[in-house]
């Protein structure tokens, strides 16, 4: 029974897809690669290709209609993935571009000499600095800048890396939670709870800081004998990597300005992205005008250089016009030249803008909107009133609602696809249970905590971070490996847990008396 209505009859449409829910699951925490016959090519189903083949699948064999990809991609129940998708996009190009301009490395070299040679002091400035800054930029940024660089020092300063970069990767989890844009998830909670985004930074600061403290305190217990007494590294030139003074300065101020002006819109219930994709555009017009013309300003000789070189690969085409009709093997070789050519010169005359594009993690958008078709075909095959009426035995009160939804979030994050889908599967059950206003808030504001923190745990695929973390130490050279990193994250892990989950149930108490006494005070009133 769910809410006192039977249990929907299950058919074979519905197991199926449950069963392909599943095993997208199983392929992203387990990749494999499947050899296609006759060729030297493999099908490899990992977090980029499984949920999308799972999708695809369902869709030829007839389980899912048209509906559930229009609500996988539209929405449903408040939550809009092309308004998180366009908003994540926009707010990644502008952060990317920031870090190209050498603004967070000549940070984190200021950080190095300014630090002092402690090393307990050394360690507590590096997690502060990358604290502050998954906070205004979110993980992402930061574990693309903050990990080459640690691997880097901590070679330098012949210290054990381990310490550093596992003190890292945990506080750019843990300070993605404070913003609305620190984390996919945390858009998808604003949207399916239909939370104001200074409300939910008014609910997840304390917790927040709580977690900060619980994970440092951890890691600094756990790292004690690895982390050295005094540290001794050369001083760093921070000035030598500010590549881009003015570009530096025109991105921090348009991120911050979009920032300023989303927080505001979202009180009248404007859709983000309709704010955050001009920001964007005029930072890509900014990079391709500063870099290409006005900071560049290129020499008539380079442009006669370019223009020389256009015309070789014109005339080339047309010298070949007749064989290429009788061999369409040179045309494409011709074409394909001119591609690479053209490709290199958009890379040396805009770099900003080149590069930032090319590092948009745009195998996330397959991913993440496949997840989200996925978790609607199990709302219409009614799994999600199933999965609720069983949620609903473990948040009969405040204290189990905030403990059991926000360990069962941490838990989720490792073994149900990441913390996307486990943010966006458990906010749609959430809805489906009828629960007060208290008490939906604590769900919410722990399902925030769970799904930020649940990224430092046990898989490195509870997150896209922790992919991305593990895929530049794997090209540096250091492989990190899945037992080490569940054995170095648990003692972190249990610890955040209890004390984040813990404030947010003091919260909770202290929002139920306020709003007790408020009613009181109104009814005297009356």
């Amino acid at each position: 029974m769910i809410n006192g209505i039977p249990y929907p009859k299950m058919d074979a449409y519905a197991i199926v897809a449950l069963t392909f829910f599943i095993i997208s699951i199983i392929l992203v925490i387990f990749p494999i690669a499947i050899p296609i016959p006759r060729t030297r090519l493999r099908l490899i189903l990992d977090t980029a290709t499984a949920p999308l083949v799972c999708v695809i699948i369902l869709a030829l064999a007839q389980c899912i209609p048209f509906s559930v990809f229009r609500d996988g991609i539209v929405g449903a129940g408040g939550i809009k993935p092309y308004n998180i998708m366009i908003l994540f996009f926009s707010l990644a190009y502008m952060a990317i571009s920031l870090d190209l301009t050498g603004l967070l490395q000549a940070a984190a070299f200021w950080i190095a000499n300014h630090g002092g040679r402690r090393g307990i002091r050394l360690y507590t400035s590096f997690y502060l600095f990358s604290t502050v800054l998954s906070i205004l930029l979110g993980n992402d940024p930061v574990v693309l800048s903050g990990t080459a660089f640690l691997v880097y020092y901590t070679a330098v300063a012949k210290m054990d890396p381990y310490p550093w970069l596992f003190a890292e990767f945990a506080s750019c989890n843990i300070g993605s939670m404070v913003l609305f844009l620190g984390n996919i998830t945390n858009l998808v909670l604003c949207e399916g709870f239909q939370m104001e985004y200074l409300m939910y930074t008014a609910y997840t600061t304390l917790p927040f800081l709580g977690c900060a403290v619980a994970a440092y305190t951890a890691l600094l217990v756990q790292f004690r004998k690895q982390i050295p007494q005094q540290v001794t590294a050369p001083q760093l030139d921070a000035r030598s990597v500010l590549l881009d003074p003015v570009s530096a300065l025109v991105g921090s101020g348009l991120l911050l300005s979009c920032l300023i002006v989303i927080i505001g819109a979202s009180f009248g219930g404007v859709d983000v992205w309709v704010i955050a994709l001009p920001f964007t555009i005029g930072k890509f017009l900014f990079d391709i005008i500063w870099e290409g013309w006005i900071k560049r300003r290129p020499s008539s000789a380079a442009f006669e250089l370019e223009l020389r070189e256009r015309a070789s690969v014109r005339h080339s085409t047309e010298a070949e016009a007749v064989v290429i009709r009788r061999f369409s093997q040179k045309w494409f070789t011709t074409h394909f030249r001119w591609l690479i050519r053209t490709k290199e010169v958009l890379k040396k005359r805009f770099p900003t803008a080149y590069t930032s594009l090319k590092r948009l993690p745009i195998g996330l958008l397959p991913f993440a909107l496949s997840q989200f078709v996925l978790v609607e075909a199990l709302a219409y095959h009614k799994w999600i009133d199933i999965f609720a009426g069983w949620m609903a035995h473990l948040t009969t009160s405040l204290p189990a609602t905030v403990f059991s939804v926000g360990l069962l979030s941490v838990v989720l994050c490792n073994f149900a696809g990441t913390n996307i889908l486990a943010t966006v599967l458990l906010t749609k059950i959430l809805r489906q249970i009828p629960l007060d206003d208290i008490n939906l808030r604590g769900s919410s504001i722990a399902l925030a905590v769970g799904s930020n923190i649940g990224a430092v745990s046990f898989t490195f695929s509870a997150s896209l971070a922790g992919l991305l973390w593990r895929n530049i130490l794997w090209q540096k050279g250091l492989r990190v490996r899945a037992v080490e990193f569940f054995k170095l994250n648990l003692f972190p892990i249990l610890l955040t847990s209890a004390v984040g989950f813990s404030i947010v149930y003091a919260e909770m108490i202290v929002c139920s008396h306020i709003r007790c006494e408020t009613i009181s005070s109104n009814q005297t009133a009356v």
